[in-house]
């Protein structure tokens, strides 16, 4: 394999690939010199891993986002609510998208604590929208 590596100028995964294919259709065995052969090699994904980790990247920010404005939406027209109806109407809101986790919620809520959009009252579970 190492000389036909060196032969062919080829490196290691694709020449194992196109090895294997040439084996699959028997050509090597073949006696008439006059054939010539098209091999269908199998297509490579690259970067498979990369991509996926950057789509769950951006799906996850995508997520951040949308429930960073459902939550200010439902605060704007509610004005003060308590914890957990918040977290039931966010919830709500973006069932139709995904189905959140409880923490994925609270994050959102303390980035938005953090940013001024809302804040804790003098209750311990309740928020109320700044404008």
């Amino acid at each position: 394999v190492s000389d036909v590596s060196i032969a062919t100028g080829i490196s290691g995964d694709a020449l194992l690939r196109n090895v294997r294919s040439i084996l699959d259709a028997n050509i090597l065995t073949s006696s008439n010199k006059r054939l010539r052969f098209r091999l269908a090699t199998p297509q490579v994904v690259k970067n498979a891993e990369k991509e996926a980790e950057s789509v769950s990247n951006t799906v996850t920010h995508d997520r951040k986002y949308y429930m960073e404005c459902a939550i200010v939406r439902i605060m704007k027209t509610r004005k003060v609510l308590k914890h957990n109806a918040l977290i039931s109407e966010v919830v709500e809101q973006t069932r139709s998208r995904f189905t959140p986790d409880v923490a994925f919620i609270k994050k959102s809520i303390e980035d938005l604590i953090e940013k001024l959009y809302i804040q804790r009252t003098d209750q311990n579970d309740e928020y109320q929208y700044l404008a």
